[in-house]
């Protein structure tokens, strides 16, 4: 049987037609599966408030709960701010990578394990390029571990009025029961302005070098939208793309405004730039200029946080070596010869390291002695990472001690079973650089 060539070549396109049509169909209807799973509406939020006053000049879906991304490390940051008022950190104080920390998804600074960086690197890494893997060091640094440092970001939190907030993590990553609202944030993004004036600075950070390398600020609207000065972006799949910025004009007029769940980033910096630029001309000093407006815009007033109080210089600790008893039987002395005595007290700092053992027996060995009980602690970390195998079964403590008029406090590994166990400890350790002296319990 004869077959036209030219009508087979028809059949042919048709039937590729055909089939594209089909999968044209097909993608169609994907994507509108998509949509309907992935409700971006109901994941958008957002809110402008007068950083002066508290009002609230725009305001959508700003009570809904919704999953914070990494706003969450605008509270990682408040608290690395306080302790630094306090001053019980500085920003010279080391964050060591554990290896917990170090397995943080992207976006991250890429530590290894062991590897450590200042608590400065630490704020300019959480600014600009929002490491995960950092704020769960600093976390760790600052409280012990990763949960006990959430626990007090949440009761931060409801101290600051943040009333629908909670924290399961430092670094904003998706877990069940962390959620926030654009409200809450704002009073957050407030509050870091108010309370740490001297610290908000690193916000407006648009680059730093890094071990020769320079970290770019996630933050597009720095330095290309007028008057804008920081403060967070944020992005999981769960949550959407996140944004709280702050905005001045020229130091006169102040806002707030938060963006949340926007479909990508493009579209978040788009709508944030529309909020600034038209509420900034209508923030105020005390007052508000509702002429552009809608009426049926609700105006509220938002509590705005306390400054947090000045703290109280702890005061200073006075040692009284105790006198040995023979003195007080020979001769009475006088109270105005002053005693100098060699005599040591040690004060073993149980209560501050739960890690250390209540009743140490054995051998133990001793890595350092100095003035700096923080130093202390970070270098026995430090070494107990470094040689996790060999000192598996140690646990370690400081030990206050007076000489010659100065504290120190000497580091400690105790629970070694002999004085052999002891001696091969210390000769490793003095292989990588650690400084060991064995000593008899």
């Amino acid at each position: 049987m004869f077959v036209d060539s030219r009508s087979s070549l028809k059949i042919s396109w048709r039937y590729s037609l055909l089939i594209f049509i089909i999968a044209l169909l097909q993608l169609c209807l994907t994507d509108h599966a998509k949509s309907k799973k992935y409700n971006w509406d109901s994941k958008y939020a957002a809110i402008v408030v007068d950083a002066r006053t508290g009002k609230v000049l725009h305001s959508r879906n700003a009570d809904s709960k919704l999953y914070p991304a990494s706003l969450a490390k605008m509270m990682t940051l408040y608290l690395v701010f306080e302790d630094l008022k306090n001053g019980t950190i500085t920003k010279k104080t080391r964050v060591f990578m554990s290896r917990n920390a170090a397995k943080r998804p992207p976006s991250k600074l890429g530590i290894k394990p062991g590897d450590s960086l200042s608590i400065e690197q630490a704020i300019l890494a959480i600014v600009t390029k929002s490491a995960n893997d950092v704020a769960t060091a600093v976390s760790e640094t600052l409280a012990g571990s990763e949960e006990k440092f959430a626990n007090r970001m949440t009761k931060k939190a409801l101290k600051l009025g943040m009333k629908d907030t909670t924290f399961k993590n430092a670094n904003g990553l998706t877990s069940v029961g962390q959620v926030t609202t654009a409200a809450d944030m704002a009073i957050l993004g407030i509050a870091l302005q108010k309370h740490f004036p001297h610290e908000y600075h690193y916000f407006k950070t648009r680059s730093f070098i890094y071990r020769h390398q320079r970290i770019t600020n996630h933050n597009k609207l720095l330095g290309s939208v007028h008057g804008v000065d920081g403060i967070k972006t944020g992005y999981t799949n769960a949550s959407g793309y996140h944004l709280v910025s702050s905005a001045s004009n020229n130091n006169d007029r102040r806002i707030v405004a938060v963006v949340m769940g926007e479909r990508t980033s493009s579209l978040r910096n788009i709508q944030m730039t529309r909020l600034i630029r038209h509420y900034l001309p209508d923030s105020s000093r005390g007052r508000l200029n509702q002429k552009n407006i809608s009426k049926n815009q609700k105006i509220a007033s938002l509590v705005l946080p306390k400054p947090a109080p000045k703290p109280k210089p702890a005061p200073k600790p006075t040692f009284k070596p105790p006198i040995p008893a023979f003195y007080t039987i020979l001769a009475p002395i006088p109270k105005s010869v002053p005693i100098k005595s060699s005599y040591k007290t040690i004060v073993p700092n149980w209560e501050k390291n739960p890690l250390a053992m209540s009743s140490p027996t054995g051998w133990k060995i001793q890595i350092a002695a100095i003035n700096n009980e923080e130093k202390a602690i970070q270098l026995l970390k430090k070494a107990k990472i470094k040689n996790k195998e060999l000192l598996a079964s140690t646990n370690f403590h400081t030990e206050e001690i007076i000489k010659n008029g100065s504290v120190l406090y000497r580091a400690r590994f105790t629970g070694f079973p002999s004085k052999g166990s002891a001696q091969r400890a210390c000769r490793v350790l003095k292989k990588r650089k650690f400084d060991c002296l064995t000593l008899k319990n």
